[in-house]
């Protein structure tokens, strides 16, 4: 396994040969020693496709292995959904216990589902210390509080004031954010940035907005501001790392999505995008054994197998990119895409009569995908089926696809009309 995976206390043992048991059936619960965060990310999984029972089968796994107050916390999540409200909050008393502070609003929220007035407004209070709390319009109108928030205690609890003017004056910009008023958001946050400059919340969402807008210059401005004043906030290296990816700066790209993972290893989309990243890097190896982590757990993420696939023919490593397209038809059986794909890998495994199948049924799919003609073309030259390969080329012209002139020009003379 690289040092990329190895530096970051993932000791993950991951299968040498593709095979179909290897995707559909990741969740192996008599092979014991596997690291603690896989097993987090599986149960996350779990939950995402809606096994609930496997879900906590998999955190209780991790906590026995690790005693990490994100694995009590995402587990006091699991049992509050399912209503089981006695074991969550002694899971979130766990995470408070090992520092987690968000479990102090779990516990406020299971509580208030209890009707425990006393105790939600206990651990609620404690939650509103925080500086790097949610908002007030997150918190005072969260759902799971409706049983206490026409009681005396909620009343004066809400009668302090726990936000300052600059969280107030966020709470504002992040609502026009979520209701797509974007400018508007942009034009408050440039007045926090101006009145609070050190408010580092303020640059991250500014950010976010310029990245979404695709002004990727300021926005790596805003999030580098954002950074300075927190150093240890894993979202915005996460957003930086997409920045400087959108920017073609693959290194510090890589560099920032491996802080994402020192600081909050528990991030999915970390593993998928930094193999992406690596990818195009042709870190071929390290790319893969990230990619490896992330679809062992999400075995239903049917595109990031796609792109695994990618990453193993940019490779050349055609045998395993035939062994995913394989199970990707066999589940989508109409996909154009993953016939061409499969088809590439064929042509270059010299298999060129199953290259031409898979050209001709990316076709039959997809009229659109004019390079299918350009690689049926080639797969007749190889197999000196001039006239097939001059029609191919022809047609690839005729939609556009110029790539096929030079192979037309050169070896179509005598076919051409």
């Amino acid at each position: 396994m690289s040092d990329t995976i190895k530096k970051y206390n993932f000791r993950f043992k991951i299968i040498g040969k593709i095979t179909l048991v290897f995707f559909l059936l990741t969740l192996n619960f008599w092979t014991y020693g596997q690291d603690a965060n896989l097993l987090y990310l599986k149960s996350v999984a779990e939950y995402e496709y809606g096994n609930k029972q496997n879900s906590i089968l998999l955190i209780n796994r991790a906590i026995a292995t690790e005693q990490s107050a994100e694995f009590y916390y995402w587990k006091g999540k699991i049992l509050k959904d399912t209503l089981l409200l006695d074991e969550a909050i002694f899971n979130f008393r766990k995470a408070l216990k090992l520092r987690h502070k968000e479990a102090n609003l779990l516990l406020a929220q299971t509580y208030s589902l209890k009707n425990n007035t006393d105790s939600a407004i206990f651990f609620l209070s404690a939650y509103l210390k925080y500086f790097n709390k949610k908002s007030k319009r997150v918190v005072y109108y969260n759902s799971d509080f409706q049983n206490i928030n026409k009681s005396t205690k909620w009343k004066k609890l809400w009668n302090k004031n726990h936000y300052s003017i600059v969280e107030n004056n966020f709470d504002d910009a992040q609502y026009l954010y979520n209701y797509d008023k974007k400018i508007e958001a942009l034009v408050e946050l440039n007045k926090i940035i101006k009145k609070y400059k050190s408010f580092h919340k303020a640059y991250y969402l500014k950010a976010k907005i310029l990245y979404e807008g695709k002004n990727m210059k300021e926005a790596k401005k805003a999030i580098s501001s954002a950074i300075n004043y927190s150093r240890k906030n894993s979202d915005y290296y996460h957003l930086r790392a997409k920045i400087y990816s959108a920017n073609k700066q693959f290194d510090k790209s890589i560099a920032d999505y491996e802080t994402c993972l020192e600081l909050y290893p528990f991030s999915k989309e970390i593993y998928y995008e930094i193999a992406l990243v690596l990818a195009k890097k042709k870190l071929y190896d390290q790319a893969i054994d990230y990619m490896n982590l992330y679809t062992d757990a999400f075995y239903q993420d049917y595109n990031a197998f796609y792109e695994k696939a990618n990453i193993f023919f940019a490779a050349g490593r055609y045998l395993e990119t035939i062994k995913i397209t394989n199970i990707l038809i066999e589940k989508f059986s109409n996909n154009a895409t993953y016939f061409t794909l499969r088809g590439k890998a064929f042509l270059n495994s010299n298999s060129y009569d199953l290259a031409i199948s898979d050209f001709r049924q990316a076709l039959d799919f997809d009229p659109k995908q004019t390079e299918n003609y350009y690689y049926a073309g080639i797969a007749n030259y190889k197999i000196k089926k001039m006239p097939e390969a001059c029609a191919d080329w022809k047609k690839a012209i005729e939609n556009k696809y110029y790539k096929a002139n030079e192979y037309y020009y050169e070896h179509c003379k005598n076919y051409q009309n």
